[in-house]
C-alpha cells in the first residue's frame, strides 16, 4: 500500500491524541490487573490449598499461618493476609468464574479438598508467593484504579480513539470503539470490553461507555 502523508492539521491532532490514549493505556492496564490476577489467584489457592495454610514472616524466622475463616484470610494484616476489605475482593471477582466460590467461602468453610497437614515447607512457601501475588493485584491495582474514568472520558470527549499518533508518529486510525479498547497494542488498548466495563461501573461515564461498545 502507498504512504500517503498525513495532512499537517489532522498530524497535529493526533499527536495532541497520543497522551491522551497512553494515559488510558496505562489506567486500562491496571485493570486489566486488578479484574484479571485476583481471580485466577483465587482458582489456584482453592486448588493448591494455599488458604488452608501458607508461610509468613521473613526467611530467617519463618511461620505457617492457618487462616480461621477466608474473611480472616481477606482482612488480616499483609502479613497473615490479603490486608484489603471484602467489598474489593468482591468487586475483582465478581463475574468470573470463582464469585461463586467467594460467595460460599464467606459464609462457610474455606474451599480445598487438601488437607493442610499434607502441605511441606516448600508448598507451603510456594502458597506464599500465590497470596503475596493475590494481595499485590488487589491492593496496589486498586490504588490506580480511579485514574481510568477520568482517562476514559478524556478519550471519549475528544475523540482521540478515534485518530492518535504512536511511535515515531504513525497514525492509527478507528471507526469502531470496541476494536479500539480490544486491539492489540500498540494500536488499541489489548484489553475485553468487559475489562473497561468494570473499570468504569458506577461512573459518570460508563453510559457512554456502553453506548459506544454498542455502536
Amino acid at each position: 500500500m502507498p504512504f500517503v502523508k498525513t495532512p499537517p492539521h489532522l498530524a497535529a491532532k493526533m499527536a495532541r491524541n497520543a497522551p491522551l490514549v497512553d494515559e488510558l493505556k496505562q489506567g486500562i492496564n491496571q485493570a486489566h490487573y486488578f479484574f484479571i490476577n485476583p481471580a485466577e489467584s483465587l482458582e489456584m489457592a482453592i486448588k493448591e490449598g494455599v488458604l488452608r495454610a501458607f508461610l509468613a514472616g521473613d526467611r530467617d524466622e519463618p511461620r505457617v499461618v492457618r487462616p480461621a475463616s477466608f474473611r480472616d484470610f481477606i482482612e488480616a494484616p499483609e502479613a497473615d493476609g490479603c490486608g484489603t476489605t471484602v467489598e474489593l475482593f468482591r468487586r475483582a471477582v465478581a463475574g468470573t468464574d470463582v464469585a461463586e466460590a467467594f460467595e460460599s467461602m464467606l459464609v462457610g468453610d474455606i474451599i480445598s479438598d487438601v488437607d493442610p497437614d499434607s502441605l511441606h515447607i516448600g508448598l507451603l512457601s510456594n502458597n506464599a508467593t500465590t497470596v503475596m501475588c493475590m494481595r499485590s493485584s488487589l491492593n496496589g491495582a486498586a490504588k490506580r484504579l480511579d485514574r481510568v474514568p477520568p482517562a476514559v472520558r478524556a478519550v471519549i470527549d475528544a475523540e482521540a480513539w478515534k485518530a492518535f499518533s504512536v511511535g515515531l508518529g504513525r497514525p492509527v486510525f478507528h471507526n469502531d470503539f470496541r476494536r479500539f479498547v480490544e486491539a492489540n497494542l500498540p494500536e488499541g488498548r489489548g484489553v475485553p470490553a468487559d475489562i473497561l466495563r468494570k473499570a468504569v461501573a458506577d461512573s459518570d461515564v460508563a453510559d457512554d461507555v456502553e453506548r459506544l461498545l454498542r455502536a
